[in-house]
């Protein structure tokens, strides 16, 4: 974890969002913003609760996830380091119809929607920013959506690694620098837990992947995302 002296400043972490603000936007926004740390499986936002703030994603690993029919949950996104999130739902003036947990120890940076939403009101750019913003990531949960519907087993799971690489990218070593549990691969893939731990093990004997405990390494790129491809 980042040390507290070393941590980064706001402008490093969003500077596309950062370079929009007026002088006297910045120290107010700098006044009520924080540094937080969160432990593994924190929840930051809860299914059914009105957000009262918007994070950074600093250092580690958060997951987004929804219960569905029969009460398994399935993560619907994944939010990387440098990633505005749990905004969305606060300017719809709806519940959150997800939930937004840490999948590791993680560090954020917080501050409170109202405080977003009085700068944006008075300022078009950041407004539009916010918009392309919430278009993307509705774009890529919608398409991951499909994916975790239509696809079969073997191909949700090989989308989900790939995901995670994308995401959190590799260890020195070349394994995926996410240690997921067993029950996280399932609420990835769409599965139970049973049946991601038979895939990951079928991808094992292929000689796809390599499993060290939680530790993941993708010995086959290409055939993984040509599983992931062909659904």
């Amino acid at each position: 974890m980042i040390p507290k002296e070393k941590h980064p400043h706001i402008s490093t972490m969003i500077p596309h969002l950062w370079e929009l603000l007026a002088q006297n936007e910045k120290e107010f926004f700098q006044i009520y913003s924080a540094f937080e740390q969160v432990a593994p499986k924190e929840i930051l936002l809860e299914e059914g609760m009105i957000p009262e703030y918007c994070y950074i994603l600093i250092q580690g690993q958060v997951k987004v996830t929804m219960e569905s029919y029969g009460g398994r949950r399935h993560i619907v996104n994944l939010i990387c380091p440098g990633k505005l999130f749990g905004y969305r739902t606060f300017f719809m003036g709806k519940p959150s119809a997800v939930r937004i947990s840490a999948v590791g120890a993680s560090l954020v940076y917080k501050f409170p929607l109202t405080v977003l939403e009085d700068i944006a009101r008075e300022n078009p750019k950041v407004s539009y920013w916010l918009m392309l913003e919430s278009y993307r990531d509705i774009f890529l949960s919608d398409r991951r959506s499909v994916g975790l519907l239509v696809k079969q087993s073997r191909a949700r799971m090989a989308e989900g690694l790939l995901l995670l690489k994308e995401m959190y990218g590799l260890k020195p070593n070349g394994s995926l620098n996410i240690n997921p549990t067993r029950k996280d691969m399932g609420e990835l893939s769409n599965m139970t837990i049973s049946n991601a731990i038979r895939t990951l093990n079928a991808f094992e004997e292929e000689g796809l992947i390599k499993m060290e405990g939680r530790e993941i390494t993708i010995l086959n790129e290409k055939s993984i995302d040509e599983i992931a491809r062909k659904g």
